[in-house]
């Protein structure tokens, strides 16, 4: 099967600058999401809820504030390369 040059540029080519603040957006939500899920996470540590699951919650808590930042970090990198690769400042 033989591809165009044009459907190679199209869809594995460079993408267009703009489409850096993707991942800009994606960070910033990210990020918010990392500092609410640390603060409930804090509230569960200091005020457990009633009942049995609460080291469930805990640890689940936990790991999605973990897993938020770690989102997030990785968006900044991709929004920092994609500026980069464009030929932007940062």
């Amino acid at each position: 099967m033989v591809f165009s040059h044009s459907f190679l540029e199209t869809y594995f080519g460079p993408v267009d600058p703009r489409m850096c603040n993707y991942f800009f957006y994606m960070s910033l939500i990210s990020a918010i999401a990392s500092i609410i899920s640390a603060g409930l996470f804090i509230k569960l540590l200091i005020k457990p809820i009633p009942g049995k699951k609460t080291k469930d919650a805990i640890i689940n808590m936990a790991f999605f504030s973990l897993n938020s930042g770690f989102f997030y970090f990785s968006n900044r990198i991709f929004y920092n390369m994609c500026k980069a690769s464009s030929g932007h400042a940062i």
